[in-house]
C-alpha cells in the first residue's frame, strides 16, 4: 500500500482501495488489509487544525445589542480617498453591515466608537457586547476605556485563531470577493476598492438573506430597498454614506446614478 500511495501522489488507501475494487488501473493489485502506518509526508503536509465547535450560544435578537468588527488590508492600492484598510462591523440580530475606510489601523479605534453610537442611534438600542479579534487596533487603553464607560463587555478571540471569531471572518471574505468580482466585471482600476467595497456592502444589506429574507433594511433610515434598472451595461447600486469626504467629492463625479 506504501509503494501505491507514493505513486498516486499520496491519495488516502480508501482511494487506492476503491480504485482496485472497481479495476481502474491495469496491474494495480494490492493487500486489503491496511497496515495502520502513517505516511510522514502527509502528516507534515496535510496537517490542519481541528475544525471548532459550532457557537452554543443564543444569537442576539436585538438589534445594535451585539456588533462583530474586523479590519481588512493593507490594500495593494491605496484609494481615491487614500485610504489602505476598511474596518467592517456586522450587526449579529439583523446581519446588517457597516464599512469604514482608514489609512492606518491607528484611526481604526475612533471609528469603532463612532459605529457603536451611530448604530445605538439608529436602532433605538444600547450596545452591549463588542467581538473582535486580539489585534492591538483592537485591544488598547483607549478602546478598553471606552468599553468600560459605556458598559460593554469586550469579547476578543484568542491569538492567531481566526476561527472564534468566525462570524465576521466569513462576512469579510464575502464582502471582499463581492467587491472583487464587482471591480473585475465592470473592468475598473483596483484604486477603486473602497468604492467596490461600499457597493457590495450596499447590496448585501438589500438582497434576500437567511435574517433578511424580504431584503428590507432593518434601518430605515439608511435608505430605501435595492434599486435595479434595465439598462446597457452595468448597474450599480452605491450610497454615500459609506464614503469618506475625499472619496465622496472624487468619485461623485464617476458614476452615473440609478
Amino acid at each position: 500500500m506504501e509503494k501505491w500511495h507514493e505513486k498516486f501522489g499520496h491519495v488516502s488507501s480508501r482511494v487506492i482501495e476503491n480504485m482496485a475494487k472497481n479495476q481502474v488501473v491495469d496491474g494495480l493489485a494490492i493487500d486489503n488489509q491496511r497496515d495502520g502506518s502513517i505516511c510522514g509526508s502527509c502528516a507534515r503536509n496535510k496537517g490542519h487544525r481541528v475544525p471548532h465547535p459550532t457557537r452554543s450560544s443564543d444569537e442576539s435578537q436585538l438589534p445594535g445589542a451585539i456588533l462583530h468588527f474586523d479590519t481588512v488590508g493593507p490594500m495593494a492600492d491605496t484609494s481615491l480617498g487614500g485610504s489602505r484598510y476598511y474596518l467592517l462591523c456586522k450587526d449579529e440580530a439583523s446581519g446588517y453591515r457597516h464599512a469604514a475606510f482608514v489609512e492606518s489601523k491607528d484611526q481604526t479605534k475612533d471609528e469603532v466608537k463612532r459605529l457603536v453610537f451611530e448604530i445605538g442611534a439608529h436602532t433605538g438600542n444600547v450596545c452591549v457586547k463588542v467581538f473582535t479579534d486580539n489585534g492591538t487596533e483592537f485591544v488598547n487603553e483607549q478602546l478598553e476605556g471606552f468599553f468600560k464607560k459605556m458598559g460593554i463587555t469586550h469579547e476578543t478571540s484568542a491569538p492567531y485563531t481566526p476561527q472564534q471569531n468566525g462570524y465576521i471572518e466569513r462576512d469579510v471574505r464575502t464582502v471582499t470577493e463581492c467587491a472583487q468580482s464587482i471591480l473585475n466585471g465592470a473592468k475598473l482600476p483596483r484604486k477603486l476598492w473602497a468604492e467596490a467595497v461600499a457597493t457590495a456592502i450596499y447590496t448585501l444589506n438589500r438582497v434576500s438573506s437567511a435574517k433578511n429574507p424580504t431584503g428590507q433594511t432593518s434601518q430605515p433610515s439608511r435608505g430605501r430597498v435595492l434599486l435595479v434598472q434595465d439598462r446597457q451595461g452595468a448597474v450599480v447600486g452605491w450610497n454615500l454614506e459609506y464614503f469618506s469626504k475625499q472619496v465622496r467629492s472624487e468619485f461623485v463625479h464617476r458614476i452615473n446614478y440609478c
